[in-house]
């Protein structure tokens, strides 16, 4: 007897136990019992799948997975880009997680000196509010009061006479009274691209961790970015092996989330075995896994892929360096 699939209408033969078009179950009650819905919702979310094991343990075997992948091995393995999105994602939630524990992560002092100027302003709003008072009633214990105010404003600093350079000089107190905007009204910064530069510079130093924080968030659109810049340059390294441009731009997508991956774990280690060190060490290590990533997949001599490699570090770094400035210039001018 035929039978109809109830999620995507495909014809059932009496032999298939799974649907063939969408993989569903072929006895599946509509409304299930709730120990089969506690059942079928602990495993969706416990039963992880063997292809994540599989990927991460070829990942850190150079080029392993891109050999894999244009052999045709690939059930096994996540997809190039799919791999890559997850370790991108999973740095940028270690980053976040450290920034938000850790000061020393991306650290400033400036929240700290916004906090005391706070403070410092409060007292002197109200040492001043007493002065006024006092001035207007003249007499013995008045005098006695107001000497007392003075020396009270002696030992506290005048928040008034500090500033900081926000293009312009500005007082820490007005940096705390007012808004950015109020400020740039304030100061008569008048031109466009002034009162802009002058404005966000203002919102950096109220709340640097947060300017952090985006500019962190939007790194995976950097490496984005470079990453077909970086693939042409390989495409040029090897045109005499006749590869094409996709195997070059797969083998950097594997690297890279071998990158992200072992970042993210050494970052994490670092923040909770609380040692120094340990990254710079897997970044030496990074660019010694390139070195044998290239030799193994692209089969050259130790001197010719030394070589290339030495010169593909060199061109990268230039791509990286400008990438970065553009969206640093761009995440600073949207930031909000």
């Amino acid at each position: 007897m035929e039978r109809i699939c109830p999620n995507c209408q495909h014809e059932l033969k009496e032999k298939h136990k799974y649907c063939p078009n969408c993989g569903q179950k072929k006895e599946q009650k509509l409304i299930p019992s709730l120990r089969e819905f506690i059942a079928q919702s602990l495993d969706s979310v416990f039963n992880l799948d063997s292809k994540i094991f599989a990927t991460v343990q070829a990942l850190f075997v150079p080029a392993k997975l891109t050999q894999n992948y244009f052999r045709g091995v690939r059930q096994r393995y996540y997809p190039p880009f799919r791999i890559f999105f997850v370790s991108a994602l999973l740095f940028l939630a270690v980053v976040n997680l450290m920034s938000s524990r850790d000061q020393n992560v991306l650290k400033s002092n400036v929240p700290a000196l916004i906090k005391d100027t706070e403070k410092n302003v409060l007292m002197w709003n109200t040492l001043d509010s007493l002065s006024k008072l006092i001035q207007t009633k003249q007499n013995g214990d008045n005098l006695a009061l107001q000497k007392t105010i003075d020396v009270l404003k002696s030992e506290i600093p005048d928040s008034r006479k500090d500033s900081i350079d926000v293009y312009v000089k500005v007082s820490q107190r007005d940096l705390v009274s007012f808004s950015p905007i109020e400020l740039a009204d304030r100061y008569g910064i008048q031109s466009f691209w002034e009162r802009l530069f002058f404005i966000q510079m203002a919102k950096l130093i109220k709340s640097p961790q947060k300017f952090n924080t985006y500019l962190m968030n939007h790194m995976m659109w950097l490496i984005i970015f470079s990453m077909p810049i970086l693939a042409f340059i390989l495409k040029i390294q090897y045109r005499k092996s006749h590869r094409y441009y996709m195997e070059h731009l797969v083998f950097l997508l594997h690297y890279t989330a071998f990158v992200l991956f072992s970042s993210a774990v050494a970052l994490f280690l670092e923040s909770i075995l609380d040692t120094q060190g340990l990254y710079w060490v897997l970044v030496v290590f990074q660019f010694l896994f390139l070195l044998f990533a290239m030799k193994t997949y692209y089969g050259q001599s130790w001197g010719k892929t030394l070589f290339k490699w030495t010169m593909f570090n060199f061109f990268g770094l230039f791509v990286f360096a400008f990438a970065f400035t553009f969206f640093a210039l761009l995440s600073f001018t949207l930031f909000s």
